[in-house]
């Protein structure tokens, strides 16, 4: 942390200070690949239209399991509560 701060760059503890976009990452993240999106992003890179290889599953009705409920695994689980 001093060498850190010696060089002009500010370190601060921030307890809860990123809770809320954190587990708002984590929720977005688990849609993306509930929807094949990275794979299809790549296909598209690649040249390709591969629609039907990458359709995805709906969320609704399903189980997620979070391991923690800490700060952010509460936030996450208040976000996903709207699947059910």
């Amino acid at each position: 942390m001093s060498e850190a701060s010696s060089r002009g760059i500010v370190v601060m503890n921030a307890p809860g200070g990123n809770t809320l976009t954190t587990a708002e990452h984590a929720v977005s993240m688990m849609l993306s690949l509930a929807r094949n999106i990275p794979q299809a992003t790549a296909s598209m890179r690649a040249g390709q239209w591969e629609k039907k290889a990458f359709m995805g599953v709906e969320i609704g009705g399903k189980t997620l399991g979070i391991i923690g409920l800490g700060q952010i695994g509460r936030v996450v689980a208040s976000r996903a509560r709207v699947w059910a």
